[in-house]
């Protein structure tokens, strides 16, 4: 928990979502910036829960 709220802090300091937002205001549209985002997520999740190169 206390590494969770030292990353927000840090990302805050450095202002990742205002740098985020500058690189991504003109290629993805407003509306699919959701979707997006989700999409990222998953696709982070799925490859950090899957076992590569683990026979089970």
């Amino acid at each position: 928990m206390i590494l969770a709220f030292l990353m927000g802090h840090i990302s805050a300091e450095l202002n990742t979502g205002q740098y985020i937002a500058s690189i991504t205001s003109g290629v993805i549209p407003s509306g699919f910036a959701i979707g997006f985002i989700f999409l990222i997520a998953t696709v982070m999740s799925l490859a950090a829960g899957i076992p590569w190169g683990r026979d089970r």
